[in-house]
């Protein structure tokens, strides 16, 4: 049966079992309602509009390739023998919209703007995977260059995982590492395109022209001087001839004039030819570098791969992100495509590409000695790819077929949002936890009242957020940190009054005595441990405890919060890791208020350890926010209004 999206709208229940099989957490809770049921809500308002149900019934078979359809299989558990039928896509790609998307791998640059546009931008997010099922791809145009991102060709396979969901940010991720300069390419400079570099493709290139240059300028000169030889012969012959005394002498000297002019000319013609090519020879260079760096460009791309080799690293601690380089063989199916994973397909790739390049770059040519010249040098090219002295300046430093980079957030909003200006945000280096959340309020209270307003209404509504390893969504609405930001008074009385003194009466009204010491020792460092004292504060527990066992802070925090529990938590983003948010809360083992990583039961909770330096003023780098939603309206390769307007 087609999907029934009035059926949704009245069951609840329904839409969510579109969605379930590929949440593993728990329901998200920072309210009396759970973000799992806002965030449904809020979906299917977006499936009543006219554009959406507008843009759903475009979906249709064919998709772009089988691929595609092993994705919507995938996502609705079909077997093989199922025939697929227009509303299995709407069917796979509205559970898509529904199924809450979270941080699995070291991503966060990509995740984060992922989450934000499925939660803010549904129609973005439709668009997108519209493109992506139907074409294979997404298109930006940036700075009035097109890009083509592919479809990624890898998901996961985890069951708990949507493929299209998962794959559509792996798509974006692409746009973390755009260049919009060749030269900035890992490629460029494993083929040394640059002559200077010593090995590589450009310096044969340059002494191959040079070399053949210098030969004919000489051949210039040479046929130049000849060429002066014989106008000097010709004047002679012509000098003779008008003293010519007799028929027969004039006829003798006319016909010496005839030849030497003959022959003057000839050699004028072979001067003139030979500085042509001269001149073409000095051009040719710039010229193929220029038409190399334009090919390559369009045969090949570095995209995202969520496997490809990478650092490893705590997902607390956002790993770098891994791209590969794919080789597209002049076609416009991404199916087609190649994804380069190895030396053989490498080398191989860069001979394809020279030998097809070849007959493009001769009709480009407009010197008509430059066919010749072209295909002599591909078949030099293709010969200096096998040898050593190449194949180790391309190797020297990394792969150029996978590499890792850091991920930058703002250059994937940039990219896919074509945004060709700065974002605007508001950023600065931290001193200590009561110095962010001061910094957090204060930024809010600033913003103008069409930005905030909607954070009053809805707690879903977010803005982008990095720390200096890691990039979440800030949500204002959550209660308690909605309550800071409204306040009209002085911020660090707020955070005196309502966070820190309430969280430290909460930790002074607990003891611990001689028999809850050890039962709670006992679950960190599974040994016999209690203090001499029949009672004693958790601040002074924690300090005996990390005596005997420093390298469990976490475990021991986390212990020291349950055993705690009077305090509330100020939740004011969400991690995009798991079911965790980030909240303000005192740490009960030192009294000082604290970043913490909570569970949304409340259950597990535990100090952000791990960027402590980022945290204490240790480190410059700076935490921020980006404040200007407006920035991220664009996002399509043509124009949005344009793209709604046709559907």
């Amino acid at each position: 049966m087609p999907l029934d999206l009035p059926t949704l709208k009245n069951n609840l229940e329904k839409a969510k079992s579109l969605a379930r099989d590929f949440v593993s957490e728990k329901p998200l809770k920072i309210s009396p309602k759970s973000i799992w049921d806002e965030h449904f809500l809020k979906t299917l308002k977006f499936l009543e509009t006219k554009e959406a149900k507008a843009l759903l019934k475009k979906f249709s078979l064919p998709a772009a390739n089988p691929y595609v359809e092993s994705l919507v299989r995938s996502a609705l558990k079909l077997s093989k023998s199922v025939k697929l039928e227009d509303y299995h896509l709407v069917e796979a790609t509205v559970s898509a919209l529904f199924c809450p998307l979270r941080q699995l791998v070291g991503s966060c640059f990509a995740t984060a703007p992922a989450m934000y546009i499925q939660q803010e931008q549904p129609m973005h997010l439709l668009l997108d995977l519209y493109d992506l099922m139907m074409l294979g791809k997404l298109k930006r145009v940036f700075g009035g260059v097109e890009t083509t991102i592919p479809i990624s060709p890898k998901w996961g396979n985890r069951e708990t995982d949507h493929p299209l969901l998962r794959v559509w940010e792996y798509t974006i991720a692409s746009f973390s590492d755009y260049k919009t300069t060749f030269s900035s390419w890992n490629l460029y400079k494993s083929l040394g395109l640059d002559p200077k570099e010593k090995g590589g493709i450009g310096e044969l290139i340059y002494s191959i022209l040079q070399e053949k240059l210098d030969d004919t300028n000489q051949e210039v000169e040479k046929l130049h001087q000849e060429y002066v030889r014989s106008v000097d012969e010709a004047r002679v012959s012509e000098a003779l001839l008008r003293q010519a005394d007799s028929p027969d002498r004039m006829r003798m000297r006319k016909g010496e004039l005839q030849v030497r002019a003959h022959h003057a000319e000839g050699r004028r013609e072979e001067r003139d030819k030979a500085h042509d090519k001269a001149l073409g020879l000095s051009q040719l260079f710039p010229f193929l570098l220029d038409q190399y760096t334009q090919k390559f460009q369009e045969y090949f791309l570095e995209i995202f791969d969520a496997e490809a080799e990478r650092t490893l690293a705590d997902l607390y601690e956002d790993s770098p992100a891994g791209f590969r380089l794919c080789y597209k063989h002049g076609r416009s199916d991404p199916s087609a495509w190649t994804m380069i994973s190895s030396r053989q397909e490498f080398f191989q790739s860069l001979r394809q590409f020279f030998l097809s390049a070849e007959p493009q770059i001769v009709s480009a040519c407009e010197w008509e000695g430059g066919k010749e010249e072209i295909e002599a040098l591909t078949t030099r090219i293709i010969h200096f790819l096998d040898t050593k002295e190449f194949q180790s300046s391309a190797l020297k430093e990394k792969k150029p077929w996978s590499y890792t980079s850091g991920g930058n957030m703002h250059t994937l909003l940039k990219g896919y949002y074509c945004i060709e200006g700065e974002l605007l945000e508001e950023k600065r280096s931290i001193k200590d936890p009561v110095d962010l959340l001061t910094f957090l309020l204060d930024l809010l209270k600033a913003l103008p009242f069409h930005v905030t307003n909607r954070f009053e209404t809805d707690p879903l509504s977010s803005l982008l957020m990095y720390s200096p390893t890691h990039a979440f969504l800030l949500k204002p609405g959550t209660k308690g940190f909605k309550e800071g930001w409204l306040d009209k008074g002085f911020t660090y009385t707020w955070i005196r009054d309502n966070v820190v003194n309430p969280g430290k009466q909460a930790c002074l009204g607990v003891s611990l005595d001689k028999n809850l010491q050890r039962s709670l020792a006992s679950t960190i460092i599974k040994k016999p441990f209690s203090l001499s004292k029949d009672f004693v504060s958790l601040p002074e527990f924690r300090k005996h405890l990390l005596k005997v066992s420093p390298n469990q802070m976490n475990e021991i925090d986390n212990m020291l919060y349950q055993t705690c529990r009077a305090q509330n938590p100020l939740i004011f983003a969400d991690t995009n890791w798991a079911d965790y948010f980030f909240a303000f809360a005192v740490n009960p083992g030192t009294l000082e208020l604290d970043l913490y990583r909570i569970s949304a039961d409340g259950m597990r909770a535990y100090p952000m350890n791990i960027w402590r330096h980022f945290l204490d003023g240790t480190s410059s780098a700076p935490w921020g926010v980006l404040t200007r939603p407006n920035d991220l309206s664009g996002g399509s390769g043509l124009d949005m209004a344009f793209k709604l307007k046709k559907v």
